[in-house]
């Protein structure tokens, strides 16, 4: 296989080489090995234009799930009910009428009012730590913080958090490559997540502000669907949660790793916006996104079949020295010609970068004002399988101390 360092288990630590060369010497690339058998894509240019292509489907999952056994595709009816109704694959009338609704939400102005309930809650979490005690800071801190998050902005009482956090982790899978019996776990967690979502949306009348209030009415009036509702709701609990855990360890890993850019971050407070958007550009929470095309095309004098999946490098979209300069060294004053790909592009766009944004400052500031001499135990970093260069840190040991002890 060409390439082969890609699913070394030591892939993280040579991504940039593998990946500098993918992308030179060909960024539009067949990969033949069985477990990815897909195109893969490490241009900027490549990724940000298909990002936008109507033609490639959100995901692998249903493509996926389309070829197996007629078994199969009935016990994961909640998936594939799932791919059907997510903002990306609606009509694009129906994707800016419902679309907009979340829009208006995520405003600026509401997410500002939830800066101060937020750094209440980020307080709170941390507390629960004991200081000069060795904790995992990925299921102790960052994930508590994303679920309690999104729980609260959505309107999901508190004591389900921690089955949303349960529940986002099933559905993890269903980023990865078909395994039947981690899918049923998804599709059992996608299932319980919708009921509850629906269940809630009927309870919160004027209870808001919060998501399940407004969508409430939304749907009440038939300005949209109870499935465009709750479905999308549920989305947006998973990757709320999932991948703001992921940012927040990522970031908490990079500055163990680079004290200086972390002591800029706690300083100097005009640095910490420029610093997380290069963190954003440098550590993106996933590597890869698929999708899967829903007709064969031709892109780049290459044609793709349909059914094909297609990897989106937005790693290595980040790192294309065509727009970034020097891109493998971390540059908080760098001048972007382009924007980063973290947060994706056109209709696959994040509609909640900025509450994700506010998340991890918060997380970080809180978390290493509070403990400056905060010690990361990097020997026992655990990552999860290095399988297209992925970097989601799934255990963060660490001991809480202060500065000098």
């Amino acid at each position: 296989m060409k390439y082969h360092e890609m699913i070394a288990t030591e892939a993280f630590f040579d991504r940039d080489d593998v990946l500098d060369r993918m992308r030179a010497e060909d960024p539009f690339f067949w990969c033949d090995h069985p477990a990815i058998g897909a195109w893969l894509v490490t241009g900027y240019d490549d990724v940000a234009a298909l990002f936008r292509e109507r033609r490639l489907e959100f995901g692998s999952t249903k493509g996926e799930l389309l070829r197996q056994p007629e078994h199969e595709r009935k016990e994961l009816e909640s998936v594939l009910r799932f791919m059907d109704n997510m903002f990306p694959v609606m009509p694009n009338a129906r994707y800016k009428l419902v679309h907009g609704i979340w829009l208006q939400f995520f405003s600026p102005k509401i997410i500002g009012a939830f800066r101060h309930k937020l750094q209440e809650c980020v307080k709170g979490i941390l507390l629960d730590i004991n200081p000069g005690e060795e904790a995992d800071l990925s299921q102790a801190y960052s994930y508590p913080i994303s679920a309690s998050v999104m729980t609260s902005i959505i309107g999901v009482p508190d004591e389900l958090k921690q089955d949303c956090i349960r529940w986002s982790k099933a559905i993890e899978a269903l980023l990865w490559p078909y395994d039947y019996e981690k899918y049923k776990l998804a599709n059992e967690s996608l299932t319980a997540m919708i009921d509850c979502s629906r269940e809630l949306l009927y309870q919160q009348g004027s209870a808001g502000p919060n998501l399940l209030s407004t969508l409430r009415e939304a749907v009440l009036d038939g300005t949209i669907t109870e499935d465009e509702a709750t479905i999308n709701c549920a989305t947006t609990l998973f990757s709320g949660n999932e991948l703001v855990a992921v940012g927040i360890n990522s970031a908490i890993e990079f500055f163990g790793r680079h004290s200086h850019v972390l002591n800029s971050f706690i300083n100097d407070s005009e640095q910490r916006a420029p610093i997380l958007k290069e963190l954003m550009r440098f550590e993106p929470a996933l590597g890869w996104v698929r999708r899967t095309a829903l007709e064969s095309f031709s892109y780049q004098g290459k044609d793709i079949r349909k059914g094909d999946v297609v990897y989106l490098g937005t790693y290595a979209a980040n790192h294309d020295p065509k727009y970034f300069d020097a891109p493998h060294v971390f540059n908080s004053r760098r001048k972007h010609s382009r924007p980063h790909l973290t947060f994706g592009a056109g209709v696959h766009s994040c509609t909640g970068a900025k509450l994700a944004l506010l998340e991890i400052e918060t997380a970080l500031t809180t978390l290493f004002g509070h403990y400056p001499g905060l010690k990361l135990h990097k020997e026992a970093i655990t990552r999860t399988p290095a399988m297209m260069l992925m970097n989601s840190i799934s255990k963060l040991p660490a001991t809480l101390t202060p500065s000098g002890r």
